[in-house]
């Protein structure tokens, strides 16, 4: 709620990212942030404003990652994935790959 609330105050970005990235840690945490709703665009906001600051763009992609998505920087556009956990190993891939093709 803070960091929507004051989204020009860099330390403040900072220190919710590094807070959410350690309840993305935890299941019982990850469940309740997720379902509030919003968090994820919480975070890419933080990430776009703040582009240089690597402390918080690091702590930013890990809880993302840790919420089950995957990002990337694609023609300078900050690209924001649903990934999904795959069936073998546990890995995290974006669900691009995971697609069935159709057979004509």
């Amino acid at each position: 709620k803070a960091m929507k609330e004051f989204p020009s105050h860099e330390k403040l970005q900072q220190r919710g990212c590094w807070v959410l990235r350690m309840l993305a840690s935890r299941n019982d945490s990850k469940m309740i942030i997720t379902s509030q709703g919003g968090v994820e665009d919480a975070i890419v906001a933080a990430m776009k404003r703040f582009p240089n600051n690597k402390k918080m763009v690091a702590n930013a992609r890990r809880a993302l990652k840790k919420l089950g998505y995957s990002c990337s920087i694609i023609n300078g556009d900050l690209v924001l994935e649903r990934a999904r956990r795959t069936w073998f190993g546990g890995q995290i891939v974006p669900r691009w790959m995971g697609r069935k093709k159709n057979n004509p």
